[in-house]
């Protein structure tokens, strides 16, 4: 299971924070893109990514509430999101997670907690569709009575 073959989306409106994250996961291995705004983030088509590094405070959209549009929809609900924000309270912490992100980091962090914690959730995220892939779905039989016929 190779963490490292997931695209990654960086959305934070701070040029320095979005681009730096950017080259530290592709020194790591990974494919990073940035978007420096949800409104740009979602032009981008966010569907062709596997997780998602949100910063919550920007103009326009925030990141709660591009999370809150993705989570709603069938076709990106299941994109992992990590968000990176100076919004370190636990009750920010808890809204986030609430949310349907997978982690939360609050700002300033080091670039080795964070690659840590996108090998984590990817490797969560990897497995479990591993997992979807190889279930099958199975329905119960009919109630029947002892005699074969079916039970009102």
């Amino acid at each position: 299971m190779e963490t490292r073959n997931v695209k990654i989306l960086v959305v934070d409106d701070e040029d320095g924070i979005r681009e730096g994250l950017c080259e530290y996961l592709r020194l790591e291995g990974y494919e990073a893109d940035g978007a420096a705004s949800a409104e740009e983030a979602l032009a981008k088509g966010i569907g062709g990514y596997g997780l998602l590094l949100l910063d919550v405070m920007m103009e326009g959209m925030d990141g709660f509430e591009l999370a809150r549009r993705l989570k709603q929809n069938p076709d990106t609900a299941g994109i992992p999101i990590i968000f990176l924000t100076a919004k370190d309270t636990d009750d920010d912490m808890v809204a986030g997670l609430r949310l349907g992100a997978d982690d939360y980091i609050p700002k300033p962090f080091s670039m080795k907690n964070v690659i840590a914690r996108v090998e984590a959730v990817t490797r969560r995220s990897l497995r479990n569709s591993k997992v979807s892939e190889n279930c099958l779905l199975y329905t119960s039989p009919s109630p029947r009575d002892m005699s074969g016929s079916r039970m009102p």
